[in-house]
Order: structure tokens, then sequence, then C-alpha cells
């Protein structure tokens, strides 16, 4: 069954939310009032929702309250899956907190355990949800039951918590309902993140030792430039005695940052908010992924890091008995740079189309020569998961070379600037002692 066709069954849903409307169409003002009630003000609603055939889309409804913005949206042949109020830039939550992968791949695998064990979904969530601690992911589990319970659809409730499950893990999870395969898309989904957060600890750990290095060399730099060297060149006034050259080029340094630091901090600023007013734009979007797939030293990972991330989650989703074209919807939604995402659904476009998956790469060069051939492999043996699993492992090893040169690189970098820095600090503060005791021998 192709996903794009089928949609949730909300009828009930449909039916009381137009009865909710009428009722509030019939409610009369007061008996004897003659004050016709002040009209409401239309606020903004951002939702998410399938149109009549079936597509996700996502867009703004002006409305007098979430009721009538949902009405709106049914009365269109929309199926409303969320519907929020619109937030301005400065509503949203910046360092909202997110639920570590780790918790969500162990939560994965034991509902699969219990799902294959005959237990029932509510009851399943129940039992993990009583055997997690207290904490924001307890508190989604308990959601997530209570939505179940109340007849939701599984993979609806998981897409309203995006700071747990991410929207692949939404979209295999939506695929897996359809296919009734749901424990094997669980297992994997549990592999890939344990992986993934593997992969993530390993550049933290490595990047832990050179950037306090980093911070503490720039911190004491600063404090002996702002506030140490200003001191003496009192002193060396007062004595009129004569600054040494290196120790001007700081205190002209240090006055640059005093006099322009709060222009710097304000130049700063207005990009971080010019950064996030373009992540929020689908031009904006694709000019960052461009931006960021030319940057020397990373563009090289940041292509692997996309590339392993696709194939495996295109392997997860064919394993779990996606059909193709789903399962290309899903690699689709896992990854962020819009460069690549634009260039799986070419590929699905072309294949629904009539043409092979093979063919339809082998006509963007985005995708390297090696995965081609895998591809081909795998089509032609009728097991592109697995095949697609191999390019994976093969990526994954490239990236952890990658990397690991990368870090290796980074260190010795990061070391001698910061170590160079705070030698010429040293240099000036001592040349300026020397200077001072000498010029003071010379006078006396």
């Amino acid at each position: 069954m192709n996903l794009l066709t089928k949609k949730p069954k909300k009828v009930a849903l449909t039916e009381d939310v137009s009865t909710a409307v009428v009722a509030a169409d019939k409610v009369k003002p007061a008996l004897g009032s003659k004050k016709k009630p002040p009209a409401k003000k239309k606020i903004s609603f951002t939702y998410k929702a399938l149109d009549p055939s079936g597509k996700d889309v996502k867009g703004k409804q002006l409305a007098t309250s979430q009721l009538r913005a949902h009405q709106a949206l049914l009365d269109k042949g929309f199926t409303v899956l969320k519907i929020d109020v619109t937030k301005s830039i400065l509503q949203y939550e910046f360092t909202k907190k997110k639920v570590k992968p780790q918790l969500v791949g162990d939560f994965s695998r034991q509902l699969a355990v219990y799902i294959d064990a005959r237990v029932a979904l509510p009851m399943a969530l129940e039992l993990i949800a009583g055997e997690t601690p207290p904490g924001p992911f307890k508190v989604i589990l308990d959601k997530l039951t209570s939505g179940v319970r109340s007849g939701r659809q599984f993979s609806e409730l998981l897409g309203e918590y995006p700071e747990a499950f991410p929207t692949f893990y939404v979209g295999i999870i939506r695929s897996a309902e359809l296919t009734s395969n749901l424990p094997a898309a669980l297992r994997q989904l549990a592999d890939y993140l344990d992986h993934d957060a593997k992969v993530m600890k390993k550049i933290i750990s490595a990047l832990i030792y050179p950037t306090m290095v980093m911070v503490m060399g720039v911190v004491v730099a600063v404090v002996a430039v702002l506030y140490v060297l200003p001191a003496l060149e009192g002193l060396f006034r007062s004595l009129h005695a004569k600054l040494p050259l290196i120790t001007k080029v700081l205190l002209d340094l240090a006055y640059f940052v005093q006099t322009m630091g709060p222009f710097v901090v304000a130049g700063c600023a207005i990009v971080f908010v010019m950064w996030l007013m373009a992540r929020r734009t689908p031009p904006g979007k694709l000019i960052l992924s461009r931006m960021v797939l030319k940057v020397p030293v990373v563009q090289g990972i940041l292509r692997l890091s996309s590339l392993e991330r696709i194939t495996r989650v295109l392997s997860a989703t064919l394993h779990a008995g996606v059909t193709l074209p789903e399962a290309l919807d899903v690699a689709a939604s896992a990854t962020k740079n819009v460069v690549y995402k634009n260039a799986i659904n070419d590929v699905r476009e072309k294949i629904l189309a009539g043409v092979s998956v093979t063919e339809a790469m082998s006509r963007n060069a985005i995708w390297p020569n090696s995965l081609r051939q895998l591809v081909l492999v795998g089509e032609t043996s009728g097991a592109l998961d697995r095949q697609l699993e191999v390019a994976g492992d093969i990526m994954y090893h490239d990236l952890d070379t990658k990397t690991s040169r990368a870090l290796a690189m980074l260190e010795p970098a990061i070391m001698t600037l910061t170590g160079g820095f705070a030698a010429f600090v040293s240099i000036a503060l001592v040349s300026t002692m020397y200077g001072m005791y000498s010029q003071v021998q010379v006078v006396h």
C-alpha cells in the first residue's frame, strides 16, 4: 500500500470539530443586549496536514481560534496532523532540551521486544514508561501511552515530540505501521541511533582537550592584554620611559577591543539573526547547505556523514518492508542538508517515472561512483537493502578515518595558535619589565 494514498482515520475528529464550530456559531448575545460583540482578531496558526492526494503539506492558516482554523483546513479537504499558534522568533525555545539518542535507542529496542512478545502497544508503552526514571522522556512516554489508548496513530503521536524522535524516525515508524513490520523497524532504528551516538561521542571526546587548552589560553591572554598591560603603560608614562614595539602592538589591540568590542558583538548578533532567518526559508536553507559543503577540511566529512546517514536509513526502511519510493521519502527527511534532500527527491521522481535507481543516481554527480556500483549490485541481486548496509559500513569507516585525521590536525593547530599567542603576550610582558628596568637604571 502506498503511503501517499493512505489517510489516517479521522472521521470522528472531523465530526467533532464541525459540531463544535456549529455550536459556537449558535451562541447568541445575552437577551436585552443591544451592543454588538466586538470582532475577534484573527491569529496565525501553523499546521501540518495531508492534502486530498495524501501528500504531506505545511503552512499557515488565519482564524479567530484554533478550532476554526482546524475547521477551515477540513473544509479544504486536508487531514490535519498538527496545528499550533505561530510563534514569533522571540518565542522560540533555542535552548529546548533534547532527549539523548541513547534513551530513544533503548526505548526502541525494549518496545520491539514487547511487541514481538505480543504485548499490546498501549500496555508496552505503559510498562516502559514505568521503568523510565523521572525526566522529560518519561513525560513524553506517558503522553504517548495516553494518546495511543485514546485511539490516535502511534507515528502521528511521535511526530509531536521532535526533541526526542527525529523526522526520519517518525517516517520509518509510519511506513512500518503500514507494512505491519514495526518490531523490525524499531530494532533497525535502535541500532542506527546507537551507532550515531557513538560517532558523536567520539568526536566530542577528541575535541574536549584542545578546546579546554584554547579557552584557557584565550582567558589568560585577554586578562593580560586588557588589565596587566594597561597598568604597566601607566607606570611607564609616570617614569617617562619608552614602550617596546611589541608592547605597543598589544596595547593597540587592547584599545581596539575596548572601543570596537560592542560593535563587533552587535555585528555577530546581526549575523546570527540573519542565519536564523535564512534557516526558516527554503532559499536560505539551500544557500546555507551549499555553503557548508564548500567549507575546506570539513566538506569531505560533511558529505560522507550525509551519505552514510542516507544509506543506513534507506537500508533500515527497505529491510523493514517499506517500498522504495516511501523509503526515499523517509531518507529525505533524515538529512538536514537541502542539497542531498533535493537529490533524493530527484531520484524518487525518476524512479516513479520508470527509471532504475542506478540510472537515476548516475544523472547527479553528488552520488559517488562506489555507491552507484553497490546500488547496481543490489538491484541486480534483489538485495538492495543489504548492499546499502554495506555502503553505509564503508562510508562509516571512511568517515571515521577522515574525522580522525581532521582531529589529529586540529589538535596541534589549536595548541600551536594558543601557545603562540600566549608566548607573544609573555614576551611582551617580559620585554616591558626588562625595558622598564633598563631605562630606570640609565636614569639613575
